[in-house]
């Protein structure tokens, strides 16, 4: 919105930041906070992996192979830590 409360054009508010220094800023922030729908698509993988198993986890996500559920699913690295830390 511009000083007057009015919506203001792309252009124009691309103007405005450029008077104000802002541009590089902006294009910095939105490189380092890009985000894609995918990413719900593999947060889901990862919880129900850590939750239910590799195994539901493919069968929820519809995969034929586990291998393909392994590059959506993370491991639980916290999982691995503690197995570790039980068996010395």
């Amino acid at each position: 919105m511009d000083d007057d409360g009015k919506l203001e054009s792309p252009k124009a508010w691309e103007q405005r930041l450029k008077k104000k220094n802002l541009l590089g800023e902006l294009k910095k922030w939105q490189s380092e906070h890009r985000w894609h729908p995918h990413q719900l698509r593999h947060n889901a993988a990862t919880y129900l992996r850590k939750q239910f198993g590799l195994e539901a986890a493919r069968v929820v996500l519809g995969h034929r192979s586990a291998a393909v559920t392994e590059i959506y699913a993370e491991m639980d690295k916290m999982k691995a830590a503690e197995i570790m830390e039980k068996a010395g």
